[in-house]
């Protein structure tokens, strides 16, 4: 069983290959590359890095979750989403679905049209390289290399 930096239970190994959404509460995250290939981290009160996205609604569809998360957390629209990876974490009430989905920006991305709810303190584009030395969890630095490996970055 793999243990995730925050001490929580993965139940399931991390699965490349779409999960299928059942009755357990998912939550959709994105890995938001620019044209250089950096990735959008934000960054949480706590001090820990996070990926864009967030819990789905009951009924919502992975795709339809993301982007409303995206927008919802960084002023961003999302047009193109493919599944990186997945995995059921174990939480104190329920275990939760987690779904990695790479999403590529169109065209450069500017400081300016990132705006950052309150969920988070700031959002910054990481290069692969400085994301290796951030506080981030295990399991999205491993999507994060999967989507990099996806495109050759």
């Amino acid at each position: 069983m793999i243990r995730d930096s925050s001490g929580g239970n993965i139940l399931q190994g991390i699965s490349t290959s779409p999960l299928k959404i059942k009755s357990r509460p998912a939550s959709a995250k994105a890995i938001v590359l620019d044209g250089n290939n950096r990735v959008l981290l934000l960054k949480k009160p706590n001090g820990k890095w996070d990926l864009p996205g967030g819990k789905l609604e009951i009924g919502e569809a992975w795709i339809d979750g993301l982007a409303r998360e995206v927008k919802e957390e960084t002023g961003l629209k999302i047009n193109k989403a493919k599944w990186v990876a997945g995995w059921v974490k174990k939480t104190e009430s329920k275990p939760v679905m987690k779904g990695v989905f790479l999403c590529p920006l169109s065209g450069k991305a500017r400081k300016k049209r990132i705006a950052i709810s309150d969920e988070h303190i700031k959002g910054e584009f990481f290069s692969l390289k400085k994301i290796k030395n951030l506080f981030l969890s295990e399991e999205y630095a491993e999507a994060i290399g999967l989507a990099a490996r996806r495109v050759n970055a």
